[in-house]
């Protein structure tokens, strides 16, 4: 009988892979288990030491990366990064002031 055609060697050879792959698998989900931790760890970090006027500039549009994220990110809402404040009036009109 051929090596080619022997199922026991086929199906053992197949099995080893499937091991090595699910180490892999393993390693990898390891390490995006510490990944994601560590980037939680550092995003309450930042928010607790940065304010959030510190935190809107550190937003950069030329990063490979959307505003939506960084804003999500930096725990900034979208709306905030892109608020003008209105100056007042220069001259404050008295109460009972009406316009003619």
């Amino acid at each position: 009988m051929s090596l080619a055609f022997d199922k026991s060697t086929v199906v053992k050879e197949y099995k080893e892979k499937i091991e090595i792959l699910q180490k892999d698998k393993d390693a990898i989900a390891k390490k995006l288990g510490e990944t994601v931790v560590e980037k939680e760890f550092l995003v309450e970090k930042l928010h607790s030491l940065a304010s959030s006027k510190e935190r809107k500039s550190m937003i950069d549009s030329k990063l490979n990366m959307s505003l939506n994220k960084q804003c999500r990110l930096l725990q900034i809402s979208k709306s905030s990064f892109y608020y003008m404040p209105v100056k007042p009036f220069s001259t404050p009109q008295p109460l009972g002031y009406h316009y003619s």
